[in-house]
């Protein structure tokens, strides 16, 4: 405010009329983070989504487009999916039972990531559609899951640190590689994450019994190494 005064100092503007600019300013600066401040949420923590969170989309939208392949860590999950969506509650043809793995999994991501997909899978099967089709929905659901997520942390870190922060926010997370080419990808540490910015968000607004509790439920069900994340949060709090 001081150097827009001082800017307009030698056009030969008068110290009431430099006063009047300064408080136009401030009011302006006021008015704009009371906007941020009191911006509506679309659904309990998940805001309304902006150019931000579209970025990000069409940035794991077009990884899935150039990768559409699956990877053999993420065959668990994307078996279990295919399950979930076509086997239904015949149960005795899940794949599982004939191939549990080695290492117990939790199937609760697979089972979100078939509930919302199953409305476009379901769609597209009665047009008789390939199942790669299937696949590709999948992925894309959850791309959109993880966005949500991350728009939920940048909806709090803007709200905290202004609109410039959470616009870097998602301008680095969409030029960066590993982030968003993972968040279409089922695998365990992709379940995870989904609740892990969830819980950040919490954490931003100084609610740690709230972020707490879901890490503890993401950890527990998905990733027991998120209990490497409880660090950071007790030497903040």
């Amino acid at each position: 405010n001081d150097e827009m005064a001082d800017s307009f100092s030698e056009e030969g503007l008068d110290p009431e009329t430099k006063r009047k600019i300064r408080e136009m300013s401030a009011s302006l600066q006021k008015q704009t983070h009371s906007d941020d401040m009191n911006a509506p949420l679309f659904f309990g923590p998940f805001p309304y989504w902006e150019e931000g969170e579209y970025l990000m989309l069409g940035v794991a939208i077009l990884h899935m487009y150039l990768s559409p392949f699956t990877k053999v860590e993420e065959s668990f999950n994307m078996q279990a999916t295919h399950d979930l969506l076509y086997h239904r509650h015949n149960l005795h043809n899940y794949d599982h039972n004939q191939f549990p793995g080695v290492v117990p999994r939790s199937v609760l991501g697979a089972l979100i990531n078939a509930l919302v997909a199953a409305p476009f899978a379901a769609v597209f099967e009665m047009m008789y559609a390939p199942r790669v089709i299937g696949q590709a929905i999948v992925r894309g659901t959850l791309a959109v899951l993880f966005v949500a997520s991350l728009s939920c942390f940048r909806f709090q870190l803007r709200k905290r640190m202004g609109k410039g922060v959470g616009a870097l926010f998602a301008l680095v997370s969409s030029v960066q590689f590993h982030l968003l080419f993972y968040a279409s990808r089922p695998l365990p540490n992709t379940y995870a994450a989904l609740f892990v910015n969830v819980a950040f968000s919490y954490w931003i607004q100084d609610q740690l019994t709230v972020c707490l509790c879901i890490m503890t439920f993401a950890g527990v069900v998905l990733r027991a190494e998120l209990v490497l994340l409880y660090i950071p949060i007790f030497v903040s709090g």
